[in-house]
């Protein structure tokens, strides 16, 4: 399985929400959060769960756990995944980049939302005869 990883060029996508995976088991369990029969349910707020695990991940923002601490600042995080987003706040790595206007973001919830603003321009000059411009 490590040596999946390495291998990979390109991460497994979800194909229902684009998530990326490097592990194909990672993907496989992820996929259930989409198809499967959602029988674990929070005691707390009632949702519903595929997984066990999402639970448990889930139980934490009630009991305010967060078991993941960045070693640079302290502060701590619910997900893994979280901590290392995190973390290019103090590398400056910026590995998601716009594919218009190749500007490059750390974290892909802000690059989705900067390519929004792409969106009026495109439909600007869709409408045009490009040849003209």
């Amino acid at each position: 399985v490590h040596e999946e990883i390495h291998k990979r060029e390109e991460p497994l996508r979800c194909t229902v929400c684009e998530k990326a995976f490097l592990q194909s088991g990672h993907l496989r369990s992820h996929m259930k959060t989409h198809t499967a029969n959602k029988s674990f349910r929070c005691p707390v707020c009632r949702r519903l769960f595929a997984e066990s695990k999402y639970l448990r991940i889930h139980m934490r923002t009630h009991t305010n756990e967060k078991p993941f601490r960045c070693e640079v600042c302290q502060k701590a995080f619910t997900q893994s995944g979280n901590l290392v987003s995190h973390k290019r706040v103090h590398t400056g790595e910026k590995p998601y980049q716009c594919s218009t206007c190749e500007r490059a973001f750390a974290q892909k919830s802000t690059l989705l939302r900067h390519e929004k603003t792409h969106n009026g321009e495109r439909k600007l000059l869709s409408g045009h005869n490009l040849s003209r411009l």
